[in-house]
């Protein structure tokens, strides 16, 4: 019976593992993203009262 040799399905196994864990996210933090963005906003916003202009 073929599925009981591990051989051939243990290399399978550590080539996909490896895939992914070491080429392709190489690949993908590689890729440059056009919007940075700013979480440190240097603008301070002052929040205004609303007046009800029938009270």
């Amino acid at each position: 019976m073929p599925q009981l040799n591990t051989t051939p399905w243990f290399i399978t196994l550590l080539t996909s593992w490896t895939a992914l864990l070491f080429i392709l996210p190489s690949k993908i933090l590689s890729n440059s993203f056009p919007n940075n963005l700013n979480l440190h906003t240097t603008k301070a916003y002052k929040a205004t009262a609303w007046g009800w202009s029938w009270y």
